[in-house]
């Protein structure tokens, strides 16, 4: 999947059912992922390198935070969080970040990463915020890359 496009150019993000905020900069999309070194002890190099997961994930710093969005972001409402005492995730909601060079989608998304509230003087209020593409199974959800 190709990436390349998303680091120009302002941004926006729309997060479930609620309408696209902007983000200071670029918006950032792209995969997470794991990969197992299947390395026997008695070698010095890998003897093999296994992707064991791949994980769509979108992260950007919004400047409009409000109140009546701040579920949104940060999932705080309770069908966006991990579900405590359970070994599942939440049900995930759809995220998509919009760039002026492209359109990414994360189908399914659970907030994570969350990150502060700062504002200076005569700035914006600003967030950051991380969502990752994770199916309510725990595994990972697709995503989309559109150049427009």
């Amino acid at each position: 999947m190709a990436i390349a496009a998303c680091d120009v150019g302002p941004g926006t993000v729309s997060i479930g059912a609620m309408g696209a905020v902007l983000t200071l900069g670029p918006p950032v999309g792209g995969l997470e992922s794991d990969i197992a070194l299947l390395t026997p002890d008695s070698l010095v190099v890998p003897a093999d390198a296994v992707v064991t997961s791949l994980i769509p994930y979108i992260k950007g710093t919004s400047i409009e935070v409000l109140q009546v969005n701040m579920n949104g972001f940060w999932g705080f409402a309770t069908t966006q969080v991990a579900v405590a005492n359970a070994k599942a995730v939440a049900t995930p909601l759809a995220v998509t970040m919009t760039t002026d060079a492209a359109v990414y989608v994360v189908s399914a998304g659970v907030a994570m990463d969350f990150g502060e509230i700062t504002a200076e003087k005569g700035d914006y209020v600003k967030c950051d915020f991380t969502f990752k593409g994770i199916d309510a199974d725990g595994t990972g959800a697709a995503a989309t890359y559109t150049n427009v």
